[in-house]
């Protein structure tokens, strides 16, 4: 819906990928034992997908990898993709409190994950819709953050400028007290998953006036 829009917009998620990657202190081709991968890897699926027999553990490229023995498949864990909008009005970023766990009762963007079959700027207009009832359109991409502290397992988080072209702010089951919040009353209780990451980075930028996109 929205690739046409963005000259270039997947060579730019390539470069935040990288400065994620960087940050997160990855290296090419192999990570080193006791990674920040090590919490996906104790959450990994059990059976295989494909036959349903139990899989094994066994090293492959340097990993501990999921094995099935019957059809000979290797199963690679995946990063979880979550999407981030960051909204803005007055100088102020939107936020809400989440209502469940994981973090709950802490304050993320809105946000959430991308379906297989979904672009990650639909996902924004899609999450923000749901949980503010706010609908935006896609402005640019922010940054991708990596984050190893969601118990549902390791993922990134793409994070998209977005500006408000209609709806109105309601809280949501997802999210409570949808609220606009000023750089310098940003709160303490940041929600995980990369979440904290991008709310910290934007506070940061708001103290210098710097601009995103």
């Amino acid at each position: 819906m929205y690739k046409n829009r963005f000259k270039g917009s997947y060579y730019e998620m390539g470069l935040a990928y990288g400065r994620m990657l960087k940050r997160a202190g990855f290296v090419p081709r192999f990570v080193q034992p006791g990674s920040v991968l090590k919490n996906a890897e104790a959450g990994g699926m059990r059976f295989c997908p494909d036959c349903g027999t139990p899989l094994e553990t066994r090293q492959f490229e340097h990993r501990q990898r999921r094995f099935c023995p019957r059809c000979g498949q290797i199963h690679y864990e995946q990063l979880k993709v979550g999407v981030d909008a960051l909204v803005e009005q007055e100088g102020r970023l939107l936020l809400l409190q989440r209502s469940g766990e994981p973090f709950k009762r802490c304050w993320n963007l809105p946000a959430g994950y991308a379906e297989a079959d979904e672009d990650p700027t639909e996902t924004a207009v899609r999450e923000t819709r749901e949980e503010t009832g706010l609908q935006v359109e896609v402005d640019s991409l922010v940054d991708v953050y990596f984050f190893a502290d969601d118990p549902r397992g390791n993922g990134i988080l793409i994070v998209y400028k977005c500006h408000i072209v209609g709806g109105e702010l309601t809280a949501s089951s997802e999210g409570t007290r949808p609220t606009f919040i000023a750089s310098e009353q940003i709160p303490a209780e940041l929600a995980g998953g990369g979440h904290d990451q991008a709310i910290l980075a934007w506070q940061k930028r708001a103290g210098t006036g710097r601009n995103v996109g």
